[in-house]
């Protein structure tokens, strides 16, 4: 059983494989934050309680909200004719329509875009995240996890541009009247709760997106291992080493010339030359390099070793040999 990016596989059969789906936690509860995210910036871009009047100051202006304006009575003084506007009322009701552009300036209309902006890159993120949850696409799943992070951190960033103008540009003189009476009210703190919200729900998917992207990771590496078994040495196969054969050390070469035993050793193999030469250029024939050696038979190996340990045994001994024999016998 092998899991990747929150699937168990369980193999039954060279063709035929069953998957249980386990969602993680960590993105479950990212999608649940954003959701709460989600909601909380529709009541702040729906309600009329942006900005409010102090209670007791008894204002012709009651309070505003994104789309929504609330008036007491109130009475326009560029308007030319003698009328007054009471009650709340949708921004583009035709009643406004002679004091929309005083009740719109441009920055009010950024913040309306921005908002909006932050609602629709929240829904956004919320469909991509659905996709991994009900494992749709499952191969692109760290791809869809990432976008739904990016996602949400925009909607945040915007959220965030646009209840910081509002909050440097609601008690400018030249758009509401006394604007020492009035005040920020619940909808523009839900505003940046939702901001916070959504940060937070862009941080979990960011570090879902890294914990998934690492099980895909482990999990391509261990396919590759089952396919392409790792080699022990540089001269291996099928997952098997060789080790090449090492040669004897070699005595260190003397200085002062050869010692007595070297003549008797050329002259004892000299005279052996002379009684074998048949089985003399045998050997030269039969001499094969360590490498040969590595690739060829055991059998043939064995093989070679019985012989020689034959032709030893027939060779006649020599008077040094008979005289090395006695001593030892008499020892």
């Amino acid at each position: 059983m092998s899991s990747v990016d929150g699937v168990s596989v369980v193999s039954e059969g060279p063709t035929m494989r069953k998957y249980r789906y386990r969602t993680s936690f960590l993105l479950i509860t990212a999608s649940y934050t954003g959701l709460i995210g989600l909601i909380t910036i529709i009541i702040a871009f729906s309600s009329p309680y942006w900005l409010s009047s102090h209670k007791y100051t008894y204002s012709s202006f009651v309070r505003l909200g994104l789309w929504t304006f609330c008036f007491d009575h109130y009475k326009h003084p560029p308007y030319q004719y003698d009328e007054t506007f009471t009650g709340c009322r949708w921004i583009y009701d035709p009643k406004y329509h002679n004091i929309r552009d005083w009740l719109q300036p441009g920055w009010f209309i950024f913040v309306q875009v921005m908002i909006t902006f932050s609602i629709l890159f929240s829904i956004a993120a919320l469909m991509v995240i659905s996709i991994p949850i009900m494992h749709f696409l499952i191969r692109y799943n760290v791809v869809m996890i990432g976008l739904g992070s990016l996602l949400k951190l925009l909607s945040a960033i915007f959220g965030f541009i646009g209840w910081l103008v509002f909050a440097i540009k609601h008690d400018v003189r030249s758009w509401l009247m006394n604007p020492r009476f009035n005040h920020l009210d619940w909808s523009f703190y839900l505003a940046i709760l939702s901001t916070l919200i959504n940060t937070s729900a862009a941080i979990m998917l960011a570090i879902e997106m890294r914990r998934a992207r690492q099980k895909r990771q482990r999990f391509t590496n261990l396919v590759y291992n089952m396919h392409h078994p790792r080699s022990i040495g540089s001269g291996t196969t099928n997952g098997f080493e060789t080790i090449p054969l090492k040669t004897p050390p070699q005595p260190p070469l003397s200085t002062t010339g050869p010692s007595p035993h070297y003549h008797s050793r050329q002259q004892h193999h000299h005279h052996h030359q002379q009684s074998h030469p048949h089985h003399h250029h045998h050997q030269q024939q039969g001499a094969r390099s360590p490498i040969d050696s590595i690739h060829s038979s055991p059998y043939a190996s064995i093989s070679r070793f019985s012989q020689q340990q034959q032709q030893q045994q027939q060779q006649p001994m020599t008077p040094q040999s008979q005289t090395s024999s006695r001593q030892f016998t008499s020892v």
